[in-house]
């Protein structure tokens, strides 16, 4: 059975995987807007991933995960990959879905573990991927979503 360490250590290249996807898509986008909110989701992950790095260090002491609603905002019609024509609000939607995949994966694996303290851990990386998610989608209502 794999270590709590041994996952943190998988879901950290995971994440450094998103983070470069993030970061080559900024070369991508010709919208100055848009390159704008990519390089802001990629500090994001980058503060993601050194919040996992620390957590193999002090481990999940005293950890209560909050539980998060989903409101489903960016349930893809159709999942759209970012291009050199992408504006802020393609730029967000791409974004809130990897992050809206990324929770329900952890969150299915959560379901699937015995071990408590495993199931905590992935627990834990779905709330935060669903936290990041609901940002973005904030983010979305204030940028682009004007209501009409």
């Amino acid at each position: 059975m794999l270590s709590v360490v041994d996952i943190l250590e998988a879901v950290i290249e995971k994440e450094k995987g998103s983070a470069r996807v993030y970061e080559t898509a900024i070369d991508k986008v010709r919208d100055p807007a848009s390159r704008t909110m990519l390089e802001q989701i990629v500090g994001d992950e980058r503060a993601y991933l050194k919040m996992l790095e620390e957590l193999k260090t002090t481990g999940l002491v005293d950890f209560c995960p909050l539980k998060v609603e989903d409101p489903k905002i960016s349930e893809p019609v159709e999942f759209r990959d970012i291009t050199e024509s992408s504006m802020v609000g393609d730029v967000l939607t791409f974004s809130a879905q990897r992050e809206r995949l990324a929770a329900y994966a952890y969150s299915a694996v959560a379901c699937d573990v015995s071990d408590p303290v495993v199931r905590r851990l992935f627990e834990f990386l779905s709330q935060e991927k669903l936290k990041h998610k609901h940002h973005i989608e904030d983010l979305y209502n204030e940028l682009v979503y004007t209501g009409d």
